[in-house]
Parts: structure tokens; C-alpha cells; sequence
């Protein structure tokens, strides 16, 4: 180790610091090959409106940023090196974040880029890794290695995304085919492609042939497929093939068992690995005939959709399900008979399930072609009603193939509708859909918000040494009427609740849904609490539609009064809060000049949110449909609220007694240790901290809250112990700890049937 940082010093010292005749231009190439280089390609994707890419590109800064900063935490803050003398100036980080996320970006985009674009980025970013030595940004072992993480990252996105390059040309088609002894020509590629396995359609003899090649990444594509639904799904899909000639032999088996079964399903003319072994092919002969998709409405007949239903039929008595059936895959002959292609994810020996997956999914699909309610009688006629009602659960987007998913979504209404309306023909309420999922992705983003909360109050109470001893000497009268404060919250919440309807509701039950939402808050997030006062509601004989806009109106209440009282209170305190104070320490680390900072990088991050979303006319829009529906329903439900000023008080009032009592519960915590502050910085504290934990995408804005009471503190001249002890305290009583009686009163609700 010590040999080599002397190598690596040797060689860092002869070329750092760049002549200062020059200086100017190292650190410019630094700057564009690496910040400079990233944001032009990223805004260039969104410009182009190539959101798919801009996601990719999103997900290699996420990752290549985080295995750097796991790497720095696992190795330490100087790279694991021995400390030295002889580097002063020279940065012993690994690896280099900035130069990490650079190469994943400019590799990501590259096969998107002309050449000429693509060298430039390319060209750019290997400037700055030389660039990066020159100014003593990092070591040349540190670069390397940032290179790898970088190249790595995109590597791999490339892998479980695709790209351009990833397909074969149209030549080499040809040759692959001409060595299993077919000679086909016209050859050209499905758009648009799918997912490990390359498509391709030609002429053969004068017939329309569809080939399909299975590269040399095709096995790992299907095991990532096969993992990502092990994971995602209870149902992982078709059995794993080990090899691609397995999977070419797999599709060609189904194609043969479906024709055995009567179906007019494809004919294959080969299947087997290309001369050359670079891939497995397979060819077939479609049924002749143009894709539902392409005929005109009026040529969706009643026979015609019994024929679709009879070919499911038959698919169904073999135990075949297809897996894949879309308006592409069903395939309609000129004197009307139907047949099906693409068997690549289909499956012999089915279960029930995935055979019901097919119905539904197919219910869903001639409903975005057809009448709805003809293609459900005909699904009657030819299955019967006991089939229909058995795939009533799967008729859920979660049944169909990528593409024809994403059609389903322009039409938000369409699939529960056409289950209603499926429900209703064979005589039985709509069941609670199949979970096809193991877990939903709201519940994963909660659990990884809750993580990151986690990690994040640790992190601020874990830089503060002498924390136990601060908390130690707190005064416990002070400390118990933080706990009074925090939970009478719940009772001026209470009472805002009732304000927002005109229907009196009791005040015992609301107040014990605010106590039971301090659970549900938590592990649901905004979706459970939502879900749990429109359960509450309709038990009082409201409506959903009028839970709905109480919610929306308890909210408006909420930010009316806290920007109100925010105005107010940051005006009266104007001059008394100080950002620019970094030298004091929380255990040898900067302490409230982080905390200050991350306040102020926070409130910039929020108000370029708030620029771009007024700026962007396409922003603009998107707000707009967001949140024109929810300003409608509170501006109604004020109207009907105008006869009765007592329910406006309660909705304003309870708004406003709920912020003055989470900032005296903040001053009590700081009485607790000895100190105080005027109600009016509390307020401004408090407001902002509030507002930033409800942006975070954090259960309870755990972490982000606390760094931004912590950062109000500081800056408002409190020491940082007793900063981070009266967080902690107050936060003890309204976050922490509330969880632990709101899930006994949730039970207790439910017994008294209030939910």
C-alpha cells in the first residue's frame, strides 16, 4: 500500500499544479468534461423529449453517485491511504464522484449520439480525467478507477435497458439465416423492439417470415427479466432457459403445441444456432393476415370477436397460456379467421392464474378496439360466464404486455370500467383484483424513503459527541409539556376536520383518526391516511367525492394559515437569523454551517422547482391538471361552508392552533435545555422545516426535517448540542413516538366500526 501511494504521489506531484500559464484551461476542461459534459446531455434528452433516455441517464448518475459514495464510506474520506505529508493539495478521495458520474453518462448516451457527437462528449470527459491529475483533483489510480465505476454503471444499463447498438444489422440477418439454409431477403426490423431477443420480419419463398435471433446477451437479458419478475411478481413467468438455443427451442415448442391444438399459430421453418454459433434463430411463418391493431373499427365484428375468443378457447383447453396477446399478436385473415403469433412468452402446463391472466388481459385489449360491452358478450357466448367471472380479478393493466400498458394509460377509466361493466354481465360485484405484485411500488418507495430518513437522523445525531451528555441534563417538567403540546396538535387538527365539511361530525371518533393516522402516515404515507379519512367519512354517510375535498380544503387551510403566519413571524424576526457562521463543530465535523447550508441548498432546490414549474409552459400545464380538479373541490366546498362561519373558524383555526403548537412544543424542547427563542423565529423555524419534509419523498420527512430544525436553530444563535438535543426531543413527541398508540386506536376504530 505504501509503495504504491509513493508511485502514485511520484507521478501525481510531477504533474501537479499545471504551469499557471495554462491553469486557466485545466481547470476549464475540468469543469466542461465532467459538470459541463453531464448537464448538456441530460437537458439535450429532455429537449428531444427522449424521456426513456433522460430516465436512464437519471438512473447512471443515481448509481454511479452511489457506489462512489458506498466506496468512500467503506474505504474512508482519504481512500483508505496511509496519511501523508508529501500530498498536500492533492485530493486522496476514491473514487472521484464527479468523474464517475461524467463516463456513465457520456457511456449511456453514446450509442444515441451521432459520431461526431459522440466523440465530443467522449473526448470531453477523457480532458477532464486528465484535467482531474493536472489540478490535483485526485490521484491517477483514483481516476482509473472512477473510469471503471463509470464505464460499469452504463455497462449495465445498457444490459437492462438496450440500445441502439445492441441490434444486429439487417445484412447479418441474412447471413444468419442463409446458414440454416433458408435464403429470405426484405428484411427489416419490428418497431418496436422488445426486450432481449431481436425481431425481425422478411420474405421467404415469397412468404411473409418472422425471425427472430437471440444473441450472444440473450441468456442474461432473460435471467435479468427473469430475476426483475421473481422480485416484482408473485408469478415469475415462462420456465428459465439456460442457453439461447433453449430459448429458441422453447418459442418453437409452443409455436408447434399451438398448432397441434388447432390454433392458427405460426409454422416454424427453423430453429437452431447460426453456423457461426454467435446466435440462435428461429424462423416462422406467421398466420397470413394484417394485426388487430391495423383494422378500421367497422371490421371488429361480433364474429369476428368470437373467433378471437374461440382461438383463447383452444389455447386454453391445451393449457397454453400466451402471455403476450396484444392487438399485434392476434392476427386477422382476409375471410376473417383468426390466428396468433408471438409465443416467446408463452407456457405449457399453465395454472389457473396465468390462464385467467390471459382472459383478462384480452378483455382489456378489445376494449381499446372494440365496443367494450360486445367484446364481454362475446367472451360470454364462447367461454361461458364461469370462465369471464374466474378472470374478473386479472382485468388489470398488470395483465398486458409493455406497449399495449402503456396505451391502457391514456384512458385512466377504461380498465376499471370495463370490470364494472364485466362484473354486472355475469351477475356478481366486482372482486378485489388478483395481487400480481409482491410488492407495489409505493410501498417500495416508502420503504427506501424510510431508509433514507433513518440514515439521514442518524447521521444528525450521531456528528454531535457529547449528545447523551446534553440530554442528560434536561429539565423533565419542561420535556413533559413538549409532550402535552405535541398531542393537543391532534385536537386543533381535529377541530379543522370538522371544519371542512358542513355535516357535524363528533369530535371523540375525528380526534381519534388524527391519533390513528400518526401510524397509518407512517407506513402508508399520504396514499393510507388518504384512504383512511375516506373510510371515516363514509362510515359518517358522506360521500367519497366530499372526503376527497375535505382533504383538499383541510390542506389549503393548512398552507393559507402557515404561509400567513410565516409572512408574518419571518418579517417581525427579519435580521435574527445568521447562514454565514461555519466555524463551529459537532464532534470535529462542521456542524451548523452544514446544517445551514443543506437549509439554503434546499430552499434553492424548492424555488428552481417552483421557477420551472411557472416557466415551462409544459410544466406549467402539468401542474395545472394536477391540481385544477383539487382547487375546484375546495373552492366548492367553501362555498357550501360561507352559511356557516362556526365551521370556517374551526377549518382555520385548528389549522392555525396546529402550526403554533408544533413551534411551542419546539420552544418547550429548548426550555428543556435552558434556552428559548421568540415565538416568531419558532414559527419561521418550524414552517420551513415543515415544508421540506413535506416535499421529501420520506415517510414523516424523517431526516429532512430534523436537518432543517437544526439548521433554523443554529442559524438562529442556539449552540449545536442543545440544537440537536431539542430536535430530538420534539421530535420524539411528534413523530417518533406517536406511531406506538396511533396503531392501538386504528384497532380500536375498526372494532367500533369507525373504519
Amino acid at each position: 500500500m505504501r509503495q504504491g501511494l509513493d508511485v502514485e504521489g511520484d507521478v501525481a506531484q510531477a504533474l501537479s499544479p499545471p504551469p499557471d500559464t495554462i491553469r486557466w484551461l485545466v481547470t476549464a476542461l475540468w469543469f466542461l468534461g465532467s459538470i459541463g459534459a453531464t448537464v448538456v446531455v441530460v437537458v439535450v434528452a429532455l429537449v428531444a423529449r427522449r424521456f426513456r433516455l433522460a430516465l436512464e441517464l437519471a438512473v447512471a448518475v443515481a448509481s454511479s453517485w452511489g457506489i462512489c459514495g458506498l466506496l468512500a464510506v467503506v474505504l474512508g474520506a482519504d481512500g483508505g491511504r496511509p496519511s501523508t505529508t508529501t500530498l498536500d493539495g492533492i485530493d486522496l478521495g476514491f473514487p472521484l464522484a464527479r468523474i464517475a458520474v461524467a463516463v456513465a453518462v457520456a457511456s449511456t448516451v453514446a450509442p444515441y449520439f451521432s459520431r461526431t457527437a459522440r466523440r465530443l462528449v467522449l473526448t470531453l470527459v477523457l480532458l477532464a480525467t486528465v484535467s482531474a491529475v493536472l489540478q490535483g483533483s485526485g490521484l491517477p489510480l483514483s481516476v482509473l478507477a472512477s473510469l471503471a465505476v463509470g464505464w460499469g454503471v452504463a455497462a449495465g444499463l445498457h444490459l437492462a435497458f438496450g440500445s441502439p447498438t445492441g441490434l444486429p444489422a439487417a445484412s447479418d440477418v441474412v447471413v444468419a439465416v442463409q446458414e440454416l439454409g433458408l435464403d429470405v431477403d426484405h428484411v427489416e426490423p419490428v418497431v418496436p423492439q422488445p426486450w432481449g431477443v431481436a425481431r425481425f420480419t422478411g420474405t421467404l419463398a415469397g412468404d411473409v417470415v418472422d425471425i427472430s435471433i437471440y444473441g450472444r446477451d440473450a441468456g442474461d437479458a432473460q435471467f435479468l427479466a427473469k430475476v426483475w419478475r421473481f422480485l416484482w411478481y408473485r408469478d415469475s413467468g415462462p420456465t428459465f432457459s439456460l442457453t439461447r438455443l433453449q430459448q429458441v427451442e422453447h418459442e418453437a415448442y409452443l409455436d408447434l403445441m399451438a398448432s397441434n391444438s388447432g390454433l392458427r399459430a405460426p409454422d416454424v421453418a427453423a430453429a437452431a444456432m447460426s453456423g457461426s454459433r454467435e446466435a440462435a434463430v428461429l424462423v416462422t411463418r406467421p398466420p397470413a393476415g394484417r394485426p388487430l391493431a391495423d383494422l378500421d373499427a367497422a371490421d371488429i365484428t361480433d364474429d369476428l370477436l368470437d373467433a378471437v375468443f374461440d382461438q383463447l378457447g383452444r389455447l386454453r383447453m391445451a393449457g397454453i397460456a400466451h402471455g403476450g396477446l396484444s392487438a399485434q399478436t392476434i392476427v386477422v385473415g382476409c375471410d376473417g379467421q383468426v390466428g396468433l403469433r408471438g409465443f416467446g412468452a408463452a407456457s405449457s402446463s399453465a395454472s389457473d392464474d396465468r390462464l385467467d391472466r390471459d382472459l383478462g388481459g384480452l378483455l382489456i385489449v378489445l376494449a381499446l378496439v372494440a365496443d367494450p360491452p360486445r367484446s364481454i358478450d362475446a367472451a360470454v357466448r364462447t367461454l361461458g360466464a364461469a370462465a369471464v367471472e374466474a378472470a374478473l380479478p386479472q382485468i388489470q393493466p398488470a395483465a398486458l404486455d409493455r406497449a399495449t400498458r402503456h396505451l391502457a394509460r391514456h384512458d385512466k377509466k377504461l380498465v376499471g370500467h370495463l370490470r364494472d361493466l364485466t362484473a354486472g354481465a355475469v351477475g356478481v360485484e366486482a372482486p378485489k383484483l388478483a395481487e400480481v405484485h409482491r410488492v407495489s411500488l409505493s410501498g417500495l418507495l416508502m420503504a427506501i424513503g424510510a431508509l433514507v430518513g433513518l440514515a439521514l437522523v442518524i447521521q444528525e445525531f450521531a456528528g454531535v459527541d457529547d449528545i447523551l451528555a446534553t440530554l442528560r441534563t434536561a429539565n423533565w417538567w419542561w420535556v413533559l409539556a413538549v409532550f402535552v403540546a405535541a398531542q393537543a396538535t391532534n385536537v386543533t387538527q381535529a377541530w379543522s376536520v370538522m371544519g371542512s365539511v358542513s355535516t357535524p361530525l363528533p369530535f371523540g371518533p375525528t380526534l381519534a383518526l388524527e391519533f390513528a393516522n400518526a401510524f397509518t402516515g407512517l407506513v402508508a404515507g399520504t396514499v393510507g391516511t388518504t384512504a383512511t379519512i375516506i373510510r371515516y367519512f363514509q362510515r359518517r354517510g358522506l360521500a367519497v367525492s366530499v372526503a376527497v375535498s375535505s382533504g383538499v380544503l383541510v390542506s389549503v387551510a393548512t398552507m393559507v394559515t402557515q404561509a400567513a403566519m410565516f409572512t408574518f413571524s419571518a418579517l417581525r424576526s427579519r435580521g435574527d437569523f445568521n447562514f454565514s457562521d461555519t466555524t463551529s463543530s459537532r464532534g470535529g465535523s462542521t456542524g451548523g454551517g452544514s446544517d445551514a447550508t443543506f437549509l439554503l441548498m434546499a430552499i434553492v432546490a424548492v424555488a428552481v422547482v417552483v421557477g420551472l414549474v411557472t416557466a415551462v409552459p409544459r410544466f406549467r400545464r402539468m401542474a395545472i391538471v394536477k391540481l385544477q380538479p383539487q382547487v375546484t373541490a375546495a373552492r366548492d366546498n367553501l362555498h357550501e361552508l360561507r352559511s356557516q362561519p362556526g365551521k370556517l373558524v374551526r377549518l382555520f383555526g385548528g389549522a392555525a392552533g396546529a402550526q403554533v403548537l408544533f413551534a411551542m412544543a419546539l420552544g418547550f424542547s429548548l426550555k428543556a435545555y435552558g434556552t428559548s427563542l421568540p415565538m416568531t423565529e419558532l414559527i419561521v423555524i418550524n414552517t420551513i422545516a415543515s415544508l421540506l419534509g413535506g416535499i421529501a419523498p420520506v415517510p414523516g420527512g424523517l431526516g429532512v426535517i430534523e436537518a432543517g430544525l437544526i439548521a433554523g436553530l443554529t442559524a438562529a444563535g442556539v449552540p449545536d448540542t442543545i440544537a440537536v438535543a431539542a430536535t430530538l426531543t420534539q421530535r420524539m413527541f411528534t413523530c417518533y413516538l406517536p406511531p406506538l398508540w396511533g396503531y392501538p386506536t386504528l384497532l380500536w376504530m375498526r372494532r367500533h366500526e369507525y373504519l
